[in-house]
């Protein structure tokens, strides 16, 4: 097209009006590339923002379960310091569940005498106390 205008102009036009028809083809060009890099640069940013989102999710998420837990061994501690709990014997864990939330989650609290290996939670004999303190969340 820059090229037909050319022709155009030689022709018919001074040459200060074709030049003029030139630059506004450049202009149109340099506008156009300015738009794919500000495009770019976009989406380039919109990327790094959302998995920065995903991964500050994912962060609170896993802290939210790790205190949860953490409430319920410090439940059953706590529990058995005061003899508030039925003391496991071999075969038989001491379960209960939480009575609120923490944090969004259930826990679910197993605890077990030293050497239970009765279920897919086993306190093994090498353990430094008496017992074992399972927190399940979900």
């Amino acid at each position: 097209m820059v090229g037909t205008g050319m022709m155009y102009c030689n022709k018919e036009r001074r040459k200060v009006v074709c030049q003029v028809k030139e630059k506004k083809g450049i202009v149109l060009v340099i506008v156009m590339g300015a738009l794919v890099v500000i495009s770019v640069l976009a989406l380039v940013a919109l990327i790094f923002f959302t998995q920065r989102a995903r991964m500050t999710l994912r962060k609170t998420t896993k802290a939210k379960l790790k205190f949860a837990a953490y409430a319920g061994v410090v439940d059953a501690l706590e529990k058995l310091r005061r003899g508030a709990v039925t003391f496991p014997t071999l075969g038989s864990p001491t379960s209960y569940t939480l009575p609120e939330k923490i944090n969004g989650y259930n826990v679910e609290v197993t605890i077990k005498i030293k050497g239970d290996a009765s279920s897919s939670l086993p306190c093994p004999t090498t353990v430094p106390s008496d017992y074992c303190v399972f927190s399940t969340v979900y």
